[in-house]
């Protein structure tokens, strides 16, 4: 009698224990009956699939199961029914009320009567939709490595190699086997582990990023890289890893370096010619966008004043000098040509220069003027050095008038009248020039 409440006592805790499983577990289970149908659901499966249970005890398994999963599920459900097996397991898609797919672990097993029909079927199922769509980016991943030149891989957060595209494979000189499902101390070494450590973990933390760097690994070591860091995002909204490139731009960073350099001689050399160099709009104003430092000492003002439109070079320019500069520079553009130009400016000091520009037009491809680019220098002591000579050039032909009018013989008053004639053309000729050079003058 003991025995007996013994065995039923058992058997009543086990039925316990079975449906806490059923209610509390952590996976879809369902008993279903062929003669009976659905006999219990539990709410895992019920909230797997988005139903309530008494939707699905209405439906039947091929409502429920993906149209291209339906056959092989049938086929395997059948072979129980006829004694083949008692039970089978297998990957499977089920289709939620949304119209959602999930994807499954289906394991089933029967419980036969003693006539050896099936009377129960237990299903337990896995939702494995997760790992799956992780698995499905992970290979589309390894697809868009494998299409680019760029060194490409993708490790996980223990720091191991779960894909690379033959292009790393080629440049580090290994394997995929000797690298993919190794760590990157065991393909490298502790030391490069450490260097990569950081850049790893802030994208780890969610942040995608760029670096630009040397290479230390001996493959690149002398080659600059650059360095793409983005995170690996599941479903499920959590970082499962990093995909990484590497891109050779040795060649971009020595042409940078090369025009760096370039333009650092080409700024030494405008700021040391005497003279400026310009950029600048074809309007009255003659508005500067770009004027080298000797602006400065050709005008007296800093090249920021003409830049940010304070100061404008045609407000510089002589009155007299203004419309003459303005008519032939727009023959010039007419005619698609450099010009030549020499006229008188004002400096900050108000005295007056003189300058000579050489500059043309630039054209896009279409044809329309963009801006007018030249370089502009002081000529005033040349200018001074010519009047200086025709000055003199006078006094000597002044001179020279005197003395043949002396050797012609005639009346001392004829010559007393054309000496003073003469003279008086060579100081009104000194007299305009040295007012012409004086500081101030400028009207």
């Amino acid at each position: 009698m003991h025995d007996s409440h013994t065995a039923i006592d058992i058997h009543e805790r086990c039925e316990e224990l079975f449906q806490l499983f059923f209610e509390k577990g952590i996976v879809g289970m369902t008993l279903y009956s062929p003669a009976k149908g659905w006999l219990q659901i539990n709410d895992i499966f019920c909230g797997m699939l988005g139903y309530t249970r008494e939707e699905l005890a209405r439906s039947s398994f091929t409502e429920i199961t993906h149209p291209d999963d339906l056959e092989a599920d049938r086929t395997q459900y059948q072979r129980v029914i006829d004694g083949e097996i008692d039970g089978y397991s297998l990957e499977k898609r089920y289709l939620r009320k949304d119209g959602a797919t999930v994807y499954a672990i289906l394991s089933l097993q029967c419980i036969r009567s003693l006539d050896g029909q099936v009377e129960y079927i237990i299903a337990i199922i896995q939702d494995i939709t997760t790992q799956k769509r992780a698995e499905e980016n992970l290979t589309r991943y390894k697809h868009i490595i494998q299409a680019t030149d760029d060194l490409m891989g993708f490790i996980n957060r223990d720091y191991v190699y779960i894909a690379v595209n033959q292009s790393y494979l080629d440049v580090i000189q290994k394997t995929g086997d000797e690298v993919v499902g190794r760590s990157i101390s065991e393909v490298f070494d502790d030391g490069f582990y450490l260097q990569v450590k950081q850049d790893l973990d802030r994208c780890l933390a969610g942040e995608s990023f760029h670096a630009h760097r040397w290479g230390t690994i001996p493959p690149l070591a002398d080659r600059y890289l650059n360095l793409a860091f983005n995170p690996f995002w599941s479903d499920a909204g959590t970082v499962d890893g990093v995909v990484f490139s590497v891109r050779d731009i040795t060649q971009q960073k020595l042409a940078e370096e090369a025009r760096t350099e370039s333009r650092r001689r080409l700024t030494t050399l405008m700021d040391n010619l005497p003279g400026m160099v310009y950029r600048c709009r074809n309007d009255p104003d003659w508005s500067l966008e770009f004027a080298s430092h000797g602006i400065t000492k050709l005008t007296g003002h800093p090249a920021e004043e003409f830049t940010s439109g304070r100061l404008h070079w045609g407000g510089i320019i002589h009155p007299e000098d203004t419309q003459r500069v303005w008519d032939e520079v727009q023959i010039a553009i007419a005619e698609r040509r450099p010009f030549q130009l020499e006229y008188r400016i004002a400096r900050a000091d108000g005295a007056e220069c003189w300058v000579w520009e050489q500059g043309s037009g630039i054209f896009d491809t279409e044809g329309n003027l963009l801006a007018l680019e030249g370089y502009i220098t002081d000529t005033t002591e040349y200018k001074q050095s010519e009047d200086v000579v025709r000055v003199r050039a006078r006094q000597q032909a002044a001179v020279a008038d005197i003395g043949q009018q002396a050797l012609k013989g005639g009346a001392l008053q004829e010559l007393m009248d054309a000496t003073v004639v003469r003279l008086a053309e060579v100081l009104l000729s000194s007299r305009q020039y040295r007012r012409q050079m004086a500081p101030g003058t400028m009207t």
